[in-house]
């Protein structure tokens, strides 16, 4: 998977999905919800949550390692690239991250904790990476075409092969 192809399947459900983080805690992935995008993705892929860290070891912001990738809202990227993109977009210098570490219990205690929301937006990630998804044996299972809104079952073939 390619930050190209999550991003062209991610607008596929991209509406409904920033509603759903509206909706439920008056944020999105990058100013509160990362940790709940995070833990959608992770039950998803599987992998390991960890945060990005400043040069003081502050945890900013929550991703998920799987493979030698981390990934967020914006798709997968490999650490050095990853961290690129994510200074990249930093307004404010203070907000710059070093490298990236496993979430502690510590890290993150301001970042919004929702887990229906969780699921919820799993929910719509499976519908986009049906080829990642995992099962409980560790293979990739079939995954159910979900029912959350604007997508149409049409869409669930292209989100099927490679753009």
């Amino acid at each position: 998977m390619t930050a190209k192809t999550w991003s062209a399947r991610l607008r596929l459900i991209e509406g409904a999905f920033l509603r759903e983080m509206e909706k439920a805690i008056g944020c999105g992935p990058f100013n509160g919800g990362c940790l709940i995008v995070a833990q959608a993705i992770h039950s998803v892929i599987g992998g390991e949550i960890c945060v990005l860290v400043d040069k003081d070891d502050y945890a900013l912001h929550a991703v998920v390692m799987k493979d030698g990738m981390l990934w967020d809202y914006d798709g997968p990227l490999a650490p050095t690239a990853f961290l690129e993109r994510y200074n990249g977009c930093v307004e404010n210098s203070v907000y710059l991250c070093a490298t990236h570490r496993p979430l502690e219990g510590y890290d993150l205690t301001e970042a919004m904790e929702n887990e229906v929301l969780a699921k919820r937006l799993a929910k719509m990630i499976r519908y986009i990476l049906p080829a990642h998804t995992k099962s409980g044996n560790g293979l990739i299972s079939a995954v159910q075409r979900p029912n959350f809104g604007e997508v149409t079952v049409d869409a669930y073939a292209v989100c099927q092969r490679e753009p």
